[in-house]
């Protein structure tokens, strides 16, 4: 269930309660519905672009959605400290979804087939974790560059950027995953 705020709706905290009668649910609901729309994203992405790309494009729009929802997941993290199985339920669904955004990729040569969804996984929930540092954007989006340099293939430019030269100095080098957003 989304809630959605209007012009001119108030929701009155008697009617939160008879649909929700803790915050814990109502943060249950939100994360459910929030979840839902994620791994429906990731399926959109992977019937829509290159399998790198799709990959690439989710985890910097999860950097977007952490970012936005950085009040949710506090309310989420207390939620997980107390071992709530729904959070887990909606935890295996999104690592579902990576998993299936690297499957494409090693399918399609774009990545290692070495590491798995669980380490992409790790990844985000430091990034989210680390939510308070004063740079958490720039270096969200650095920990992302760091996931996707470090999946790329042996022998397709891993760990190398979109700027450096090939050995002769002469041009760019190619790579199957996309550059950062912002051309870095």
């Amino acid at each position: 269930m989304a809630i959605t705020p209007r012009p001119n709706i108030r929701i009155f905290t008697g009617t939160l309660y008879r649909h929700f009668p803790t915050r814990e649910a109502l943060a249950e609901a939100v994360y459910h519905g929030e979840v839902a729309a994620l791994c429906d994203r990731a399926r959109r992405l992977q019937a829509t672009l290159p399998a790198a790309e799709a990959l690439a494009t989710f985890l910097r729009g999860m950097v977007d959605h952490i970012d936005a929802h950085q009040g949710l997941a506090r309310t989420l993290a207390t939620l997980m400290a107390a071992g709530s199985g729904a959070l887990a339920e909606g935890s295996r669904a999104l690592e579902q979804a990576v998993t299936d955004l690297v499957a494409a990729a090693v399918k399609d040569g774009a990545v290692r087939d070495d590491v798995d969804a669980g380490a992409v996984m790790m990844a985000l929930h430091g990034i989210g974790a680390a939510h308070d540092r004063p740079a958490w954007r720039a270096e969200a989006d650095g920990v992302i560059t760091l996931v996707l340099d470090g999946l790329r293939r042996s022998g397709s430019g891993d760990g190398q950027r979109e700027h450096e030269q090939d050995s002769a100095g002469t041009a760019p080098r190619r790579h199957p995953l996309p550059p950062p957003a912002g051309g870095q």
